[in-house]
């Protein structure tokens, strides 16, 4: 899901470190990329989360005007489809471990854009005058 965020002044690098936290109060291994024109957050899932590929937000854009984009499922969807094509040969197992997957990243990505919102509303006007 991608969302674009206009007109708030936000300090984006501070941003970037909020959803640091955000991933690693929730046990996930992070790893932060700053670019040019914005950040990168991977997060990789550890032992404690159904989770099967890392979960991937961007930031760009300006202080006043910058989309973030939360990107996961990729790997869930492999798991459910290859899981339905090898069901007959015991394939079902993947097939679960594919939507329990799918399941998790949904509520990390709900979870997330309650907290991105909230963030951004705190962090507005933080990027010092234009």
């Amino acid at each position: 899901m991608e969302t674009t965020f206009v007109g708030r002044n936000v300090d984006l690098s501070l941003l970037g470190e909020w959803l640091d936290r955000f991933f690693k109060n929730r046990e996930f291994k992070v790893a932060v990329n700053k670019g040019a024109r914005g950040y990168t957050v991977t997060a990789a899932p550890t032992y404690v989360h159904e989770i099967v590929g890392n979960i991937h937000v961007s930031v760009s854009g300006e202080p006043n005007d910058f989309v973030v984009k939360f990107i996961a499922g990729t790997r869930s969807g492999l798991y459910k489809k290859f899981g339905l094509l090898t069901s007959l040969f015991g394939g079902g197992v993947l097939l679960m471990r594919g939507m329990k997957s799918e399941e998790a990243e949904e509520k990390v990505e709900r979870d997330f854009w309650v907290y991105v919102e909230e963030k951004i509303d705190l962090l507005a006007n933080s990027a010092g005058k234009i």
